[in-house]
């Protein structure tokens, strides 16, 4: 049995009426410093009985209907793919099942999943489309940037074409393929390559329409040591955003890297001798990442944290989905202990990782076998 004791001023409930039952849905945290928006992987369909997927979009409509004090609240959908790939890797280097195993041919549309999930994204104010993962692409390299660039936009074409008329849905892209932050900022190759990469991505796409971006990468690899390396990591990524073409809006949602620097380990032992934290990471790197803004407020248009509610059972010593770790759901305390210190300290949460662990957080209280009282 496990006994965690929360602060009442981290207690809400809400009760929706069914034949029958009633759900008490308990929300970790005050309604003011719930997720703002949400993160899909557009596999999990294919993976997943239809019954538990359609609980996550069922709660955000719950939240929708309610309005925006509820905390159930969701304001944008990004789909982390929209199809299958295929990869060397026995893990997840596709993101999910691989085309072959689905079937399909390489960098299908998955439209069996997506057709499953179209009738919820009205619920969402954007959803943003993201594409998949190119097998041994490589930032560092023009020509394997123009071929994820032409892979990207042939996917997002096929996506509009068949889901882009939906009544009542605003659209933006995702860039899928993620990247560092601190490397970004005190590597100038690595700088230089994804630069090269979110251009290229940003120009292919544009040209199939004309909409704003989203882009996710981690805070996570390491922390600047002192501030002369904070000075410098700054000084990169402005030099990386402020030289970005014009007129291809983005928001950065950052990852803030409290779930992948936390293991896990059954029955339930969450490890966080290594973890980063509220004020030692993510606040310093949001005020950096606004003072960049500020330099091309025309070009960085928005900066959020990614709350990852997840933490990872490793596999062998190893973090990542790409090394088998297992994605697990984060400890409920410690997740509203972090939204508590993101509110004292002014952070926007952006899209966060992911519904399915937002669902089980969030509602992980919400069932009773007691009559309702």
């Amino acid at each position: 049995m496990f006994n965690i004791k929360f602060p009442q001023e981290f207690a809400f409930v809400m009760s929706i009426h069914r034949p029958m039952h009633v759900f008490f849905l308990i929300c970790l945290c005050a309604p003011t410093i719930h997720c703002m928006s949400l993160f899909m992987r557009t596999t999990w369909l294919s993976e997943l009985p239809e019954v538990t997927w359609k609980a996550w979009f069922e709660l955000v409509r719950a939240g929708r209907e309610a309005g925006p004090e509820s905390p159930y609240y969701i304001e944008d959908l990004a789909l982390q793919n929209i199809a299958c790939c295929e990869s060397a890797s026995k893990y997840r280097g596709c993101l999910g099942p691989k085309c072959s195993e689905l079937g399909l041919p390489p960098y299908s549309l998955l439209t069996k999943e997506l057709d499953q999930m179209a009738p919820y994204f009205h619920l969402f104010n954007r959803v943003h489309i993201g594409s998949t993962i190119l097998e041994n692409h490589n930032m560092a390299n023009h020509s394997s940037n123009k071929e994820y660039a032409t892979l990207m936009a042939k996917l997002g074409e096929q996506f509009l074409t068949r889901y882009g008329n939906l009544s009542g849905v605003s659209w933006g892209w995702y860039l899928t393929e993620e990247g560092s932050l601190p490397q970004m900022g005190l590597n100038p190759e690595v700088r230089n390559a994804n630069m090269d990469y979110i251009s290229t991505a940003m120009q292919a796409l544009q040209l199939v329409r004309p909409l704003s971006f989203l882009w996710s990468p981690s805070n996570g690899d390491m922390t600047p040591a002192n501030q002369s390396q904070w000075d410098q990591e700054e000084a990169g990524l402005r030099n990386l955003f402020c030289s970005l073409p014009s007129g291809y809006p983005l928001s950065l949602h950052f990852q803030d890297w409290l779930g992948q620097s936390v293991s896990f380990e059954f029955p339930f032992y969450y490890n966080y001798s290594q973890a980063f934290t509220c004020t030692r990471n993510t606040v310093p790197t949001v005020r950096m990442l606004q003072r960049v803004q500020k330099a091309c407020p025309a070009k960085l248009v928005d900066v959020k944290v990614n709350v990852e509610f997840f933490a990872e059972r490793l596999n062998n010593g190893m973090h990542g989905e790409d090394n088998g770790a297992n994605i697990v759901n984060a400890n409920p305390a410690e997740i509203a202990n972090r939204l508590a210190c993101y509110k004292q300290n002014n952070l926007a949460i952006g899209a966060c990782w992911a519904i399915s662990h937002w669902y089980s957080i969030f509602a992980y209280a919400n069932e009773t076998v007691y009559h309702p009282y």
